[in-house]
């Protein structure tokens, strides 16, 4: 009987063992997920920063962190006064960040622009939210554009979109999916849902 009790007790702190491994295992595996950088320019609002830190962790399951907030440079602004083409900045973050090696996103409250296409009609210097890279590293964010209604919820939005074109999504068209084109238009996004249609989840995972 105490033979019988002892293999009970060595079965039992065996799987204990068993099972603490695992847990530590799937911590490693948490720990070595990539890492988004997110870094803001010197007139946004560092609690601003770290709340979208916070959707991008909870959204996309990866870690993040702050890079020290930075300036504009002069050569990513356009003729129009103010105004700063989405793409040049893009080219600097390339230029800057080219040894991080990961995704890193930039929040600004500068009004960017980029030559869109719509309708078949190319219009230079259009206002945009944000634009990203698909299937690649860098995106931009401007918070110039929403006014005073769901500020956060819609930049949260933007920001999540934008990342997913760095993680090779293209603008969709089911309705309610995150990454449908919003036009330029806050309306269309401040009272949609943060999430993706299953079509864009299966091409994710």
């Amino acid at each position: 009987m105490r033979n019988l009790q002892k293999m009970v007790l060595v079965f039992a702190l065996a799987f204990c063992s068993i099972a603490g491994d695992s847990k530590t295992s799937k911590a490693k595996i948490t720990a070595v997920k990539e890492s988004i950088y997110v870094v803001y320019s010197s007139s946004f609002s560092p609690d601003m920063a770290m709340k979208m830190r916070k959707e991008i962790e909870q959204f996309y399951q990866v870690k993040t962190k702050t890079l020290p907030p930075v300036s504009l440079p002069k050569k990513t602004m356009t003729a129009i006064e103010g105004r700063y083409q989405a793409n040049r900045i893009l080219d600097w973050m390339k230029e800057k960040y080219r040894n991080k090696n990961a995704k890193v996103l930039l929040l600004t409250n500068a009004d960017i622009c980029t030559d869109r296409n719509l309708n078949g009609k190319i219009n230079p210097n259009y206002r945009i939210f944000g634009l990203g890279v698909r299937t690649g590293n860098f995106c931009v964010v401007t918070i110039s554009r929403f006014g005073n209604k769901k500020v956060e919820k819609k930049l949260a939005y933007v920001v999540l979109h934008e990342l997913g074109h760095n993680y090779g999504l293209e603008h969709c068209t089911t309705p309610h999916c995150m990454m449908k084109d919003a036009q330029g238009k806050g309306a269309n996004i401040e009272n949609e849902p943060k999430q993706f249609c299953k079509k864009c989840r299966k091409i994710l995972n």
